[in-house]
C-alpha cells in the first residue's frame, strides 16, 4: 500500500513539474484558449532536462527563463510581428555582428507580445538549394544542436542559469521541396538527444519543448518519439 502512495505522489509530481514547465503558455488541456499551447507528452531524458512535444506556436510559450528559436535566414514573420519594433531592432544589431555565424541570440529585452526575453535565430537548410540529401540532413540535425548550444553558452558565459527552457518548432518542415516529414520528426529527436547526451555541455536546461502546429504532425511526432526514446521515463497529456 506504501509503495502505491510512493508512485501516486510519484506521478502528481511529474505531472505538477511539467504543467510549471509551460507554465503561462497553456491552460487546462481539456479546456484550451485560443493560441495557447496543448501539452502532449514529456519525456526524461536526463536526471532534470526533459524533452516535451506541445501542439501550438513557439509565439504562445511562455516562460520568465526561456528562450522561442526562429528559423530561418530571415526573422520569422509570426515572431517578427509579435515580438515588434524592439525585436526587429535587435535582429538587425545581431545580423551586423553575426558574421557567418549559423546561429545566433537576442535578449534579454521585452519584445511585445512574446512571452520569453531571449530570441535564438538559427539558419536551416534549403532542401531546394542543396543536392546532397544526406548533407542537408546533416546541416538540419546541426541546427537543432546550435539553438540548444546558443542558451547553453548564455548560461555559462553569465555564470548563472538564466535560460532553464528552449521552444522549438520542428525545423524544417516549411520548405516547398523537403525531406520526408517522418524523417524530419526523427532527425529532430535524435539530434536533441545526441547533444544531451554529448560530453562538455553544461546542462542547465530543463525543459526543450518542440511545437507542432496540427494534430497530425503531434501524433506523428509523438509516435517517433515513442520508438526513439523507448524505455525512458515518459508523462503522458495532463
Amino acid at each position: 500500500m506504501q509503495i502505491l502512495k510512493d508512485v501516486s505522489r510519484r506521478k502528481a509530481w511529474e505531472r505538477k513539474r511539467f504543467q510549471n514547465a509551460l507554465r503561462g503558455a497553456m491552460s487546462d488541456p481539456l479546456d484550451l484558449e485560443p493560441g495557447s499551447l496543448q501539452a502532449l507528452a514529456s519525456y526524461k531524458i536526463r536526471s532534470e532536462l526533459w524533452l516535451s512535444i506541445a501542439l501550438g506556436s513557439v509565439v504562445d510559450f511562455a516562460s520568465a527563463e526561456g528562450a522561442i528559436v526562429s528559423a530561418g535566414t530571415k526573422l520569422d514573420l509570426r515572431i517578427a510581428k509579435a515580438g515588434g519594433k524592439v525585436l526587429k531592432e535587435d535582429w538587425q544589431k545581431l545580423q551586423s555582428m553575426k558574421g557567418t555565424r549559423s546561429a545566433g541570440m537576442t535578449g534579454p529585452n521585452d519584445y511585445g507580445r512574446l512571452k520569453v526575453p531571449y530570441v535564438i535565430h538559427v539558419d536551416i537548410p534549403k532542401f531546394s538549394e542543396i543536392g546532397d540529401a544526406n548533407e542537408a540532413r546533416r546541416l538540419l540535425r546541426a541546427a537543432y544542436k546550435n539553438s540548444l548550444s546558443i542558451a547553453e553558452f548564455r548560461e555559462r558565459s553569465k555564470g548563472c542559469f538564466q535560460i532553464s527552457q528552449v521552444a522549438l518548432p520542428v525545423l524544417g518542415t516549411g520548405g516547398k521541396k523537403q525531406d520526408n516529414t517522418a524523417d524530419i520528426f526523427e532527425h529532430a529527436v535524435e539530434a536533441i538527444v545526441e547533444w544531451c547526451s554529448e560530453d562538455g555541455h553544461w546542462h542547465g536546461l530543463s525543459d526543450i519543448v518542440l511545437c507542432v502546429s496540427t494534430s497530425n504532425d503531434a501524433d506523428n511526432l509523438t509516435r517517433v518519439c515513442d520508438e526513439t526514446l523507448e524505455g525512458f521515463f515518459k508523462v503522458f497529456q495532463l
